[in-house]
């Protein structure tokens, strides 16, 4: 996502770098370090985790391996009888996905910080209804208001995870849930069959449209939101995006009444 904004951001916090990288190997491990950013977790407090989660033993871990990309760290190791491979959020260490391959066995993988193992993990995904359930309480809806109902299981880069639908009103909401975790991966809500008469509130102007946006998201500065005014369907409206601490937002707002036509979130 190529903002103006971050570019300004960026040229504000320019630090000379002598070394990019540093490549230590000892005692058969390579560990790349990289200059961590304020907020992150270290590399060893990532590799620590993976090895926590996975109940192996540092001195029965081998070839292990840390490399920092993109906010998040990648660990690798194995053992006597598995390859190890894990992906930690750099900031939360949070264990965002994992797998396993067994010798003389398919690679089993889960996502998700389930705290388990994987062969744990994998029999206990949630079910159908639960993951309605989540969908419906993330939402602020009653089961009772609900008109339609689609919860079907699905695979999202290589996971398992559930697609739910359903309206409240005229508002349609769809959620991605992740069937291991029941972590909400993303979701949005689109008002159908827009009428003025349906619609409370006020006109706003640009600026007060982006003040919504920064009370819907928690943390998020006016900075962050980008936001410029749009027709559609013969109404003025009010379309952006934000990106916050590792969500990315897009959004739709009635410049007649302040209110969100439509509303997403996605991210890991």
């Amino acid at each position: 996502m190529n903002w103006k904004f971050w570019q300004n951001q960026k040229a504000k916090v320019a630090v000379p770098v002598t070394a990019a990288a540093i490549v230590v190997v000892a005692a058969g491990i390579a560990v790349a370090v990289h200059f961590i950013q304020p907020g992150m977790i270290t590399q060893q407090q990532a590799q620590a985790i993976a090895l926590e989660h996975a109940g192996v033993r540092e001195e029965d871990a081998l070839a292990l391996k840390v490399s920092r990309d993109d906010g998040k760290y990648d660990v690798s190791f194995r053992t006597a009888d598995r390859t190890y491979e894990y992906e930690i959020q750099g900031r939360s260490g949070q264990v965002v996905d994992f797998s396993y391959e067994s010798a003389g066995a398919a690679p089993k993988t889960v996502s998700g910080n389930s705290g388990q193992s994987s062969a744990t993990a994998v029999s206990q995904e949630i079910t159908q209804e639960q993951a309605k359930a989540i969908a419906l309480e993330h939402a602020g809806a009653a089961e009772a208001d609900v008109v339609f109902y689609r919860a079907e299981p699905d695979r999202d880069d290589g996971r398992n995870v559930y697609d739910v639908e359903f309206y409240v009103g005229n508002t349609e909401y769809d959620y991605e849930i992740a069937a291991d975790t029941g972590e909400v991966l993303s979701y949005d809500s689109d008002i159908e069959g827009w009428a003025v008469s349906s619609q409370n509130g006020s006109p706003v102007t640009l600026e007060q449209a982006r003040d919504l946006v920064v009370d819907r998201i928690s943390g998020i500065s006016a900075q962050d939101v980008r936001i410029h005014e749009d027709w559609d369907d013969g109404r003025q409206v009010y379309e952006g995006e934000a990106w916050f601490d590792g969500v990315e937002y897009e959004f739709e707002i009635d410049a007649s009444t302040g209110t969100f036509l439509n509303w997403s979130a996605e991210g890991r």
